[in-house]
């Protein structure tokens, strides 16, 4: 992604950016999805004013323009994909990854009713996210996975702006398959469609979205980032305390707009596994992103993943026992 674009968009964001006092944040995420939900319950819960944090959680249009606002320092924080990072890498931009609550892929890949298997794929219009994006990056992961070749199999892939737009499209016909997470994939599933793979089940390093700051807001502002990082902990924390599903669920359910309890239970699924983990970014993952980008851009195989990547102050909490207790429940 060419360095225009990014100050293109900077100026728009700079245009509309107001005076934040110390404590004032503003967290951006691009995908309305379970995984994503946890920033809306720790707001919802209190857990960012607890830490001292007037944060301010928006849903962008992409994580291109969460990146794109990262750079120019009118978002603090975003919750985006590698893929997304290591673009902004390539052009110059130094972000850092502080924390990531995914390591692998876990999207599905569903399909139209009449087609069953992965080879019935071929040949057929495939819905991804936004070119460059962390949808479109699974979908070429999955691809590679399942021996697919877009070029040999004629496979059309259209980028779509996120998953609620590839959720209609396949509903609709105006795709054959797309690759979706969660309620969106089980919905369809209950009105007939293929899921042809799991891919949770190949256990494929990824790193789907993650906490991303600037590498000059981390120097400058290290105490908030400190605190983001405690507030998304007891989020956590509140998320795997078994008594506390019933909320968690309420609050997924008014997240998502979603009212159907399987799909809920589903959702409630998808979020608490993640969570299952310590949030440490997973290099593996980056790096598995990094090898599919590189194929086309030398830039980004000139990328060091390792220098993307900052999770010193996880290390602390780590030291501190702040982990171990959010695992349990018990933070």
């Amino acid at each position: 992604m060419a360095r225009a674009f990014y100050i293109a968009v900077a100026l728009c964001f700079a245009a509309a950016s107001t005076c934040y006092a110390a404590s004032s944040i503003v967290v951006a995420y691009s995908s309305i999805n379970p995984n994503s939900a946890f920033l809306e319950i720790a707001r919802v819960h209190g857990l960012y004013r607890k830490n001292g944090l007037d944060a301010e959680v928006v849903l962008v249009r992409s994580s291109a323009t969460a990146t794109a606002g990262l750079a120019a320092g009118n978002i603090h924080f975003g919750y985006i994909g590698g893929s997304a990072v290591i673009n902004a890498a390539a052009e110059g931009v130094a972000l850092k990854l502080v924390a990531s609550y995914d390591a692998e892929l876990n999207y599905d890949i569903v399909a139209r009713p009449e087609i069953k298997n992965v080879e019935a794929l071929k040949g057929k219009k495939f819905g991804v996210g936004s070119l460059g994006g962390t949808p479109w990056m699974a979908a070429k992961l999955a691809f590679e996975y399942l021996g697919l070749d877009e070029r040999r199999d004629r496979i059309q892939v259209i980028a779509m702006a996120n998953q609620t737009s590839r959720f209609n499209a396949l509903e609709q016909g105006a795709v054959d398959a797309a690759i979706l997470q969660g309620n969106y994939s089980r919905a369809l599933q209950a009105k007939g469609f293929s899921v042809i793979v799991d891919l949770a089940r190949a256990k494929l390093p990824f790193l789907g979205a993650g906490v991303v700051v600037s590498a000059r807001f981390l120097r400058e502002n290290q105490p908030m980032v400190e605190s983001l990082l405690k507030a998304l902990l007891e989020c956590q924390s509140f998320i795997n305390a078994p008594e506390n599903k019933p909320a968690v669920v309420r609050l997924l359910g008014s997240y998502l707009r979603e009212s159907n309890p399987p799909a809920l239970e589903e959702g409630y699924q998808v979020l608490s596994g993640n969570l299952r983990r310590k949030p440490f970014p997973s290099l593996a993952g980056l790096n598995n992103i990094k090898r599919i980008l590189a194929q086309s851009s030398a830039k980004i195989a000139a990328v060091k993943t390792e220098e993307v990547i900052d999770d010193r102050l996880l290390r602390g909490y780590d030291r501190a026992g702040s982990l171990d207790r959010a695992l349990a429940g018990a933070l």
